[in-house]
């Protein structure tokens, strides 16, 4: 039986206490369980944190937000929301999801899958 790898390393989902005691920093790369390519923390606090990865066919970023708290990730709660393409704009998120102007939304979200963190560069 074939092992499925990342970078050469078995891949395993980080288990639940480790997600919740992991400090997660602007820049690391993010892995989920079902993609391949990472996402990298463009925003974050000691709850939250905003990953983003380009998604070039429509010149836009994919997004979701985690939140420790909830043990989830997903995107904010906003009808239309304000775009996460930019530093700025990802900080504005997490200033409004600090303060409880949003949250991330309880219909569009899954229970935390993270593979592995790395250190981006």
């Amino acid at each position: 039986m074939k092992k499925e790898t990342l970078n050469n390393q078995e891949t395993k989902a980080m288990t639940y206490d480790s997600v919740l005691a992991h400090v997660f920093e602007r820049g690391q790369k993010v892995y989920v369980k079902a993609e391949k390519r990472p996402y990298k923390v463009r925003a974050c606090d000691g709850r939250f944190a905003i990953c983003t990865k380009p998604f070039n066919p429509q010149k836009t970023e994919l997004y979701f937000i985690i939140d420790k708290e909830r043990n989830v990730r997903g995107t904010e709660n906003l009808i239309f929301g304000m775009g996460f393409e930019a530093d700025e704009e990802c900080n504005e998120a997490l200033d409004r999801l600090k303060k409880g102007e949003s949250e991330v939304s309880y219909r569009n979200v899954v229970e935390l899958d993270i593979v592995r963190v790395v250190n981006g560069c």
